[in-house]
C-alpha cells in the first residue's frame, strides 16, 4: 500500500503524468526477475491508466526534444 500521506497529497494536487514516466513504469515492470512483481505493477499501472487517462500527457515531438535535455542536463544529473 502506498504511503498515506503521498497519496492523500496525489489526490489534492493538480498533475499531469508524461509519457516518458509510463514508459519508464512499464520498464521497470519488465525488468524485475520476479514474475508476481511484474504482474503486481502492470494490474497498477493499468488500473490507474483507467482511472485518469486525462492527466497523461501525449509524447509529441517537442515533448521528446525536451525529455533528453533535460535527462542529460546537468542539473538532473546532480539529482540522487
Amino acid at each position: 500500500m502506498p504511503n498515506a500521506v503521498v497519496f492523500d497529497w496525489l489526490g489534492r494536487a493538480e498533475w499531469f503524468l508524461p509519457v516518458p514516466v509510463v514508459a519508464e513504469i512499464q520498464e521497470g515492470a519488465e525488468a524485475t526477475a520476479s514474475v508476481a512483481r511484474r504482474d503486481q505493477i502492470n494490474a497498477r499501472l493499468d488500473e490507474f491508466l483507467r482511472e485518469h487517462a486525462a492527466l497523461v500527457i501525449n509524447w509529441d515531438m517537442e515533448t521528446a526534444r525536451v525529455w533528453g535535455r533535460l535527462k542529460h542536463s546537468r542539473e538532473v544529473k546532480r539529482q540522487p
